[in-house]
């Protein structure tokens, strides 16, 4: 066995140090609903008619940790540590090719980086044990790292185009995949669907990130009925495993609420299939134009830009309501207004109205619209719905109407984009317009979901703009649709005069319960599960759906340390406390990992459930270039990035492999100390616990990826004879979200199924959900281990310096100041600083004196541009007026101080509130300009600065 494994080395096998994850999910329960892209990222059920089973959800900690034990090397027979030796020489042959062309540095570096890996290569193949491999490794590693210079300075990548930044995609993927952050992928989600006879698809073959056109392109024969109720007969009948209680996903990140939200909204844009069945194109829903309109167009790009927009007045657009409520009908019709297009934007960034989805736009690292996070900042406090003149004030966004009657809807980005770009970014389904006095009805809390006696549904606390209408919603019985004939689309889309979705419990005892219902002729389609898999997948009513996601094991490979870093009573992530959750050392082995990824049979999972084999980190859905229709996993970047994880196996499987590394694993855990090897008759214990969405998953999935982990490890060779153990057990929670909230996203799992979706327009911006900074990952962090902020977690160069992840991932999505390869901890505040002094002239007069202070006059520029005074009280209500005019500056000799002054009447502020001593001060407006490396770091124009009370003694008037 060693001997042919080692011909596969010298052949150019390769090791990979960690595996690749999934995300996304394509509807396999014959729903197609209302197509609006999806903002964000969004937790996704699996695949399937599988669903929850109420029961405890308590995380189960894993084993305690291992006693440390001495240096086990002398227990390793010649053959063993010549076994390692090759592997791990092997390895180092990749930490070369982790590096690049060579050819980007200078010859200096060049020659350092070669002399530093013949070195380290020597010493590996001059160590004689196990620890001393181990050892050479590491140190040779380190000084191939050390010989690349560090980045430093800014750097923004952002203006290249999608095929211009694969190279650093590419990078970052590989980064990602030898550093088990993207998780060991199970398989690509596909499908064999059947649809009832009545049904005619859009198209018969699935269009990936589209699907079948069932409902935008498609029609039922209305004289043939189904045996459910006749009451929707003409509906098109599918079902869901659980109620997800609401339609609102301003404050939600759970595809079950996308779903139903997506009936009823439009935005800018929407896609419907091409003329030629086989992808699609994109069309104006909302807006007029097919493109949006430049307004500063430079070289193709531009970050201004304007469409027109259908409303009421000029277009008839008109709401829809199903609702019989006497305060809801009157909106049914009501025609869409111009502020309509602004209030769901002043809504969702109203900071104090604490919705998730405004949480994460204000987070956003890449494109944003300029002004949106400046309103989500001044509103930390605004107790109204919103506030209309915070948002004129910051938000780039405007809304006017021309002498024709024309709506318009002007913005501007953060960084200059094309008119492809411009249309995706703008196209969210968070911000189809509605009525302010329509969530003033129905309460913020309560908007697009229950009111908290249940007398109001969201069938009555939704609008529509969509192609249906929520019509009824039973809680745990029904959710149903119906067709909205004020749709812009609604004479040639949407054939189909609703969508009935039955809530099906019985999926909680039995993972067949909606096939049998399909089989019953109660359902227009459903994926046909395992055990009819054989005996229906060739049916003529049958068609495979494939390709629009992938799912995966994530995987926690924390040492303790760092998960008490992470998640203990100091915890950055969440706190709680220290060693709550017991780490795994072997996952924290990359061998070990490997091996595991090695031992997984994609085919058989494949064939047995109808999916595809895979060991990408994306689907096919994801776009290199979208409006190319280029799909990233077609690209020489995406392909060297798995190359590890392929060469040589079956789509990433090879039980020989698997031994192999689990045995060289171990012999590497005992010498440096993890593990003391048990006996025969008393096996030390490795336990992991797979945390799965479903309990039905138990006798699927976990049977199955279960006996091919115990297969590769509980084997004689891999154990030193039976001395070792690998145990698996399982858990899931009551509902399908339990595996992310309680497992995933806050570190307490060994290895987890799971799978987000979203951007797949912007692979660079979707890497964001790899970091370990939730900041960055919009705390969507599935998958913990290497610490991306750190430059020397692992080699990662571009452009002939290195990074850390997050730096890199920063730079290529918005830009950022990089300090010796991490992203640098500054802001303006580290260039600019201000000092205010304030004199009681006795005379009713006051003087107010403005210090600017400049860290580096060479790369700032500022000036003090007005001062707002601002006054309320008990009595009084707020009030505010620029104070008068300021002083021509005085700049010092080093140009490191500018100094205003202003002298401005007392009674500005009337003598109530003096008396009564409440809120007086005035607001700071400036311009300011900071260049680094000759870029424009940070930058205002008019940027509310910060708040200064006034710092005087108060004096009583003069009788």
């Amino acid at each position: 066995m060693k001997k042919n494994l080692l011909a596969k080395i010298s052949k150019g096998a390769v090791l990979a140090l960690a595996v690749s994850c999934g995300l996304g999910l394509a509807s396999c329960k014959g729903k197609d609903p209302a197509k609006t892209p999806t903002p964000g990222p969004v937790v996704t059920p699996t695949p399937g008619p599988s669903t929850p089973t109420p029961g405890p959800s308590t995380p189960t900690p894993g084993p305690s940790t291992p006693t440390p034990v001495e240096d086990q090397t002398g227990v390793f027979d010649e053959e063993d540590v010549e076994t390692v030796q090759a592997y791990v020489l092997n390895d180092f042959e990749y930490v070369l090719k982790s590096v690049g062309d060579l050819n980007q540095f200078t010859g200096e570096v060049k020659t350092a980086i070669q002399s530093a890996y013949d070195a380290g290569k020597a010493a590996i193949e001059a160590a004689t044990t196990v620890s001393e491999i181990s050892a050479a490794f590491n140190a040779g590693k380190k000084a191939v790292m050390e010989a690349i210079p560090l980045a430093n300075g800014f750097y923004s990548y952002s203006a290249l185009s999608k095929i211009e930044k694969l190279d650093i995609t590419g990078a970052l993927e590989a980064y990602a995949v030898r550093n088990s952050i993207t998780g060991m992928t199970l398989f690509e989600s596909g499908a064999y669907q059947m649809f009832h006879e009545r049904v005619t698809l859009g198209t018969e073959n699935y269009i990936p990130s589209y699907g079948f056109g069932t409902l935008a392109e498609g029609s039922i024969d209305k004289s043939v009925s189904l045996n459910a109720s006749d009451k929707y007969q003409s509906y098109y009948h599918t079902y869901d495993s659980n109620d997800p209680g609401s339609a609102n996903y301003w404050n939600s990140k759970e595809a079950g609420v996308g779903d139903y939200y997506g009936y009823f909204v439009s935005s800018f844009y929407t896609t419907f299939m091409s003329a030629t069945k086989d992808s699609y194109v994109w069309t104006p829903e909302l807006a007029n134009e097919a493109r949006p309109i430049p307004l500063n167009m430079e070289g193709g790009k531009a970050t201004k830009w304007k469409v027109s927009v259908k409303t009421g007045a000029h277009d008839g657009l008109k709401y829809n309501t199903c609702s019989t409520k006497e305060d809801r009908v009157n909106f049914n019709n009501r025609p869409v207004a111009a502020e309509d297009y602004l209030v769901p934007y002043m809504v969702l960034m109203n900071q104090n109205n604490k919705l998730s989805r405004g949480a994460e736009i204000a987070n956003t690292k890449g494109v944003n619209i300029k002004g949106l996070v400046e309103y989500y900042n001044a509103t930390k406090d605004c107790e109204t719905l919103y506030d209309a003149e915070a948002f004129a004030k910051y938000a780039s966004i405007k809304v006017t109407t021309d002498g024709d009657g024309v709506t318009w809807f002007e913005w501007e980005f953060t960084q200059a984009v094309n008119a492809f770009d411009a249309m995706t970014n703008v196209t969210s389904s968070l911000f189809t317009p509605i009525p302010a006095e329509f969530i003033e009805a129905t309460t913020l809390e309560f908007f697009n979901g229950f009111s908290s006696d249940k007398a109001y549904t969201p069938a009555d606390n939704s609008l529509s703009t969509g192609a249906y209408t929520l019509e009824s919603w039973a809680s745990d019985q029904e959710i149903v649709v119906k067709k909205n004939p004020n749709y812009v689309y609604a004479d040639t889309k949407y054939a189909i005069e609703g969508v009935h979705t039955k809530i099906l419990n019985a999926l909680n005892n039995d993972p067949d319960a909606a096939f049998k219902e399909f089989l019953a002729g109660n359902l227009d389609a459903c994926g046909i599960t395992q055990n009819y898999l054989n005996e229906y997948k060739n049916d003529p009513r049958t068609r495979r759906a494939v390709g629009s996601s992938n799912f995966k094991l994530n995987i926690n490979a924390l040492s303790q340390e760092d998960w008490n870093k992470f998640f203990g009573k100091d915890g950055t992530v969440v706190k709680g406390e220290d060693n709550e959750w017991v780490c795994e050392p072997a996952l924290s082995n990359p061998h070990f990992i490997q091996a595991l990824s090695y031992a997984i049979n994609r085919d058989l999972i494949a064939d047995t459930h109808g999916s595809l084999p895979s060991v990408s980190f994306l689907s096919a859905a994801y776009m290199a270039d979208a409006e190319n229709g280029l799909s990233y996993n077609t690209t020489k970047q995406h392909q060297d990035a798995i190359e590890r994880l392929l060469d040589g196996t079956t789509n990433g499987y090879d039980l020989q492999l698997a031994r192999e590394y689990f045995h060289m694993a171990l012999m590497e855990l005992e010498s440096a100390g993890l593990y003391k090897r048990g006996t025969k008759l008393n096996p030390t214990v490795i336990e992991l616990e797979l945390a799965w969405m479903y309990p039905s998953q138990e006798n699927t999935y976990h049977a199955e990826v279960s006996q091919m982990f115990l297969d590769a490890f509980n084997d004689d060779f891999v154990t030193f004879d039976g001395c070792y153990k690998l145990e698996l057990k399982f858990w899931s929670g009551p509902d399908y979200t339990n595996v992310y909230y309680d497992k995933l996203l806050v570190g307490k799992y060994d290895l987890g199924f799971g799978s987000i979706s979203g951007n797949t327009y912007d692979i660079n911006s979707f890497f964001e959900t790899l970091s370990s900074d939730t900041t960055i990952s919009g705390d969507f962090t599935l998958n913990w281990g290497k610490v991306t902020a750190d430059p020397n977690a692992d080699i990662l160069v571009y452009d002939g310096v290195r990074w850390s992840f997050d730096a890199l991932l920063t730079a290529v999505n918005s830009g950022c100041i990089v300090e010796n390869g991490a992203i640098a901890d500054v802001s303006v505040d580290d260039y600019i600083s201000f000092d205010v002094t304030d004199v009681d002239n006795g005379d009713g007069t006051i003087t107010s004196t403005i210090t600017v202070n400049v860290a580096d006059p060479s790369c700032v520029t500022v000036s003090v541009d007005y001062l707002v005074g601002f006054y309320q009280s008990v009595s009084v209500a707020y009030f505010e007026d620029v104070l008068g005019e300021l002083s021509l500056p005085t700049v010092s000799e080093d140009g490191k101080t500018i100094t205003y002054t202003i002298t401005w009447a007392k009674s500005f502020i009337p003598d109530t509130v003096w008396a009564e001593n409440n809120r007086m001060g005035y607001d700071l407006y400036v311009s300011y300009v900071v260049t680094i490396d000759g870029n424009e770091v940070f930058v205002a124009e008019e940027d509310y600065f910060d708040s200064y009370d006034f710092t005087f003694t108060q004096v009583a008037d003069a009788e």
